[in-house]
């Protein structure tokens, strides 16, 4: 194959536009001409929905996966402690660590997809932690996971029932820093 030399940048490249050059150009490109690349992505899509499907599936996926991998720091988990074995992706989602989640999406404007793209584009901001959705909804709702909830065994005036009932622990194992409620 002949090597010649990108004709942008100078660096040796087998076609006329070395890789950096070529994204750079399509991403030109499509900022240009805007309007006609979106309707060229609207027909495609009409001509090919079960393609078109396919691909959002897999690039949705890739990116929750992707930004869980990150904030797991190895493979996608439940971060509570007593949670074991949650961690299927499908189960899996992003917490705000110190509360205040559904004000931050509102102020971003952003949710889902979207959401997940931001945290990628700002370099995976910290302040997250993968929860599996029902930790996070248990913490949200009443502060504290039942995993972290301390277990009160009460014996029965015959001394043979026993009763087990949770009482929420007055610190949670992720502190709230001062200053938030």
């Amino acid at each position: 194959m002949d090597t010649r030399n990108c004709r942008k940048c100078g660096q040796p490249y087998s076609t006329l536009k070395c890789g950096p050059c070529r994204k750079q150009y399509r991403k030109d490109y499509h900022t240009r001409n805007r309007a006609k690349y979106r309707a060229y992505c609207k027909q495609w899509r009409q001509k090919n929905p079960s393609r078109a499907k396919n691909m959002g599936l897999s690039y949705r996926r890739d990116l929750k996966l992707d930004v869980l991998t990150h904030y797991s720091g190895g493979p996608p988990k439940c971060a509570c402690p007593g949670c074991e074995g949650n961690n299927f992706l499908e189960f899996l989602c992003l917490d705000h660590e110190y509360g205040g989640g559904n004000i931050h999406r509102k102020e971003l404007n952003r949710s889902g997809t979207r959401f997940y793209t931001w945290i990628r584009k700002n370099g995976y901001p910290p302040g997250f932690r993968v929860l599996c959705h029902n930790c996070n909804q248990a913490i949200g709702s009443f502060g504290c996971c039942p995993h972290m909830a301390t277990k009160k065994v009460v014996h029965g005036l015959d001394g043979t029932t026993v009763y087990v009932t949770r009482t929420l622990k007055a610190q949670s194992l992720f502190p709230v820093p001062p200053g938030r409620p």
